[in-house]
Parts: C-alpha cells; structure tokens; sequence
C-alpha cells in the first residue's frame, strides 16, 4: 500500500515504506514507537469476537497494536510407532508421566524426548515452555529484570531439563542439524514438544503422530504465536490502511487465510477449523493455553544471552545455578 513520496517527479518510482505490516508479539514493544493502534480501526464487535490471550498478545499499554489474523499453538506430539515398539500404551500427559517411561524407551534404544539446545533454535519453543509450565517466568514482575538466580522455578525447571537429557540418551544438545539429521527424523524419539507436524508429518507419516495437550508441571501451558497486521504511524493513508486492516482481520478473511496456512483462528466465532483432522484438530484445542511469551522490547535481546548458559548447563559444562546467575549478569544491563 506504498504510495509515491510526496513531491517525486513523474520519473520518481521511489516510494515510502507501506502503511500496513505483518508482526508477530516479541517484534511489537521493539516497534512500538512507530506502529498506529488499531483500537479505533476495529468496530467493537471485532474487537470483542477475539479470543481474550490473543488480545492480551497484541496489547501494550492498553492500545491494541495490531490486529491478530492467525494463531498457533505448538504442543507434544508422540511417534505412534516408536511407543508401541517399546510397548507404551499410553501417552504423557506431564513431565512426571514422561520421565517415567525414559528407562524404558532407553532399554529398548529409543530417546523418550529430545531437546533442541543449539542456540539459533527460539526459547519460545523449547525452555520457555518448561519454565512457564513450571510456574516461572522469563522477567520479574516489573519487567526490570530477567530470571536472577537458580532458587525458584527457573532453576528447578533446568535441572529437570538436564536430567531429562540424561535419561532419555545422547542426541547433541548443540548442534543446529537439521531434522532429517537427528533421530527424530529417524523414529528414534517417542515425544518432542518444540517441532510442528509439518516439519516431521514425512519422516513419521501423519497417521503415526499423536497430537497431546500442552503437558503439566506446576501448570498447563505452551508456546503459540499470533500473527496481526499493525499500522505504522507514518503512514500518509491512515484510514484507507484501517479499513484494509479490518477488512483482512475479519472473521470470514482470516479463516480462509489460516486454513490455506493450516493456522488457528483468532476468533471466538469461527469455532473449530480442524475438528476432523485428528493432528491439527487436538493442537487447535490448545490454543486458550497458549503464550506468545514476554512483550518486552528486549525480549529477543534476552534471548540471546540465555540460550548459551542453557546450554552450556545442559551439556554440563556449567552447573545450573551458575549457568542461571550469569545469564542474569549478562541480560540485566539490556533492560536497563
């Protein structure tokens, strides 16, 4: 929707930046500044048909800065053929459950889980959901600092983490193989909860994965993200990008995009997308118990300084509570 700069000639094909773009949540604080609220933009219908976490995924300060088109919600899936080669009949529904069954997966030389610990990987779908799911968070309260030391539940999370690594066998902690690469691909591991159906649907066949609920710790919760359309403040056709915004946002649009995508609905009135399909039809289940993770303008910055000292603890080359002090040395001069 780029219009020319006011002024070119008639030979100027240069244009400004576009009125409307595309943002998952972690990119909305670091954008903030420059993005128009949509608030006014969506009559109040529109607004009051998106699923409550979805809203909160996209606000700041009270002002909607985007307008949510798709969600997700990545969950565990299970191999179907590795379980009943090792004689599992049921499937986890914690961490306590599959911590149970790894001496038996090991036995028969299968991995019950496998963790994608090389630091190009995102948090938001591998420790992040371990340290949710344990009662924890990835910044205080005020948003003024980032997890401080190994004595709450950041700390307990990780030594489960290590633990379950060393349970479950040695698939490298660190190395960004791709899946074709890694013993998931090769119907190795019973449960990884970091990877979409898509991406493993042709090494295991569809009719082989068990799509679970976000499993429980402390409580139950997962990583899914919402993509939404926001405004940026400069644009010269406010209302016109508005309208595009709430036309592309709406209930019947959006529905068909996510179905061509294979995403979920942000709307209460669209319902079930994949009730028939029994992968995407339990994962869309999950999608009220999903996170976007922390709207923090640093939240990606943060990232980047945790990812190594967790993987150094996991690889253990670091005991977890000093792995966790010098992530907190590290990230608290970001926030400042």
């Amino acid at each position: 929707m780029g219009q020319p700069r006011p002024g070119a000639g008639h030979g100027d094909r240069r244009q400004q930046g576009p009125d409307v773009v595309y943002l998952i949540p972690d990119q909305l604080p670091k954008y903030a500044r420059n993005i128009e609220p949509v608030d006014k933009y969506l009559d109040d219908a529109a607004k009051a048909d998106y699923l409550p976490n979805v809203v909160t995924s996209v606000t700041i300060d009270g002002k909607m800065m985007g307008a949510p088109v798709l969600t997700s919600a990545v969950t565990p899936i299970c191999n179907k053929k590795v379980f009943a080669a090792v004689g599992q009949t049921s499937y986890p529904t914690s961490w306590n459950d599959l911590l149970a069954m790894a001496p038996a997966f090991k036995a028969k030389g299968y991995d019950v889980t496998a963790y994608a610990g090389d630091v190009k990987n995102t948090l938001n779908q591998t420790f992040y959901p371990l340290l949710w799911q344990a009662g924890g968070d990835v910044f205080s309260p005020t948003a003024s600092r980032s997890p401080s030391t190994a004595r709450g539940p950041q700390g307990a999370e990780l030594r489960q983490a290590a633990r379950r690594r060393r349970l479950r066998g040695q698939e490298p902690a660190h190395h960004p193989a791709a899946i074709e690469q890694t013993r998931i691909a090769q119907n190795k591991v019973g449960c990884v909860w970091h990877v979409l159906p898509a991406e493993i649907e042709k090494f295991w066949g569809k009719e082989n994965i068990q799509a679970l609920p976000h499993f429980t710790e402390s409580k139950q919760i997962g990583y899914g993200t919402v993509g939404s359309l926001s405004m940026l403040r400069n644009s010269k056709n406010k209302d016109a990008a508005g309208k595009w915004i709430a036309f592309a946002s709406n209930a019947e649009n959006s529905k068909k995009y996510d179905l061509a995508a294979s995403f979920f609905s942000a709307k209460k009135s669209v319902g079930a997308l994949y009730a028939s399909d029994p992968v995407l039809g339990e994962q869309e289940k999950q999608v009220a118990n999903s996170t976007v993770g922390p709207l923090n303008e640093k939240a990606r910055d943060v990232q980047g300084v945790l990812a190594p000292e967790i993987q150094a603890a996991l690889l253990g080359k670091k005991s977890v509570e000093q792995a966790l002090d010098d992530a907190a040395k590290a990230a608290d001069p970001l926030l400042g």
